[in-house]
């Protein structure tokens, strides 16, 4: 990343937990750039103060969140995640030459109409209620059901989550991870930035081992 953002002149700022500089306030410092470098939680709060985002991690490097990119990029799961491109040569050279100050104003007014607080909240007040309804139409499960449904859930999820790294690589926006950002423009100068504070995965092992105990 050092490499590339000094081939193109751009200065390169860092700061995050890892890199012995945790941000409190991510807030106040994101909008001072243009171009942020992350994954996750940080790559939304970039995109939603109107920074272009190119998403990476410690795996590698990723695509620029686009217009055209955006609603793929939220729906991926994959283990491996959009940061499967090992820091080959010239890959973030042509991610950075991508900018689109116009583009990355689209990202942001989509990112806020669709990843706020009060559309996040709205869904899970409309699941909760659907959950409420549905256990007072059927009633309560017998103990060993529920047991054991939780069990098989957790049997299938354990295999897809072997480690907290994993599971943080799992999707571009919504696991962990801090950003880094380059800012170009006569007011502000470049750099790249990956602001603390982030939270990891989890792995269902123990509470699969925990769940299959209680059965027996």
């Amino acid at each position: 990343m050092r490499e590339a953002c000094s081939r193109l002149d751009i200065k390169l700022d860092v700061a995050g937990v890892a890199a012995g500089q945790p941000v409190a306030r991510p807030e106040a410092l994101l909008p001072s750039y243009d171009l942020v470098f992350a994954k996750g939680r940080a790559a939304l709060e970039a995109m939603a103060v109107g920074a272009a985002v190119v998403l990476c991690d410690q795996s590698g490097a990723g695509p620029m969140v686009t217009t055209e990119s955006f609603d793929r990029l939220r729906r991926s799961t994959s283990a491996s995640g959009p940061c499967g491109n090992r820091w080959p040569s010239g890959v973030l050279e042509r991610e950075i030459r991508r900018y689109d100050p116009a583009d990355a104003a689209e990202v942001s007014r989509r990112v806020r109409a669709q990843a706020g607080l009060k559309a996040a909240v709205d869904r899970l007040a409309e699941i909760y209620e659907a959950v409420v309804a549905e256990h007072r139409e059927r009633g309560p499960a017998p103990a060993g059901e529920e047991g054991r449904a939780a069990a098989a859930y957790l049997r299938w999820l354990d295999p897809q989550l072997p480690s907290a790294e994993r599971f943080a690589g799992a999707s571009p926006f919504g696991g962990g991870g801090g950003p880094c950002y380059p800012r170009e423009g006569p007011r502000h100068s470049p750099g790249h930035r990956h602001p603390g504070g982030y939270g990891s995965g989890w792995c269902a092992r123990p509470l699969l081992k925990l769940y299959l105990a209680l059965r027996r």
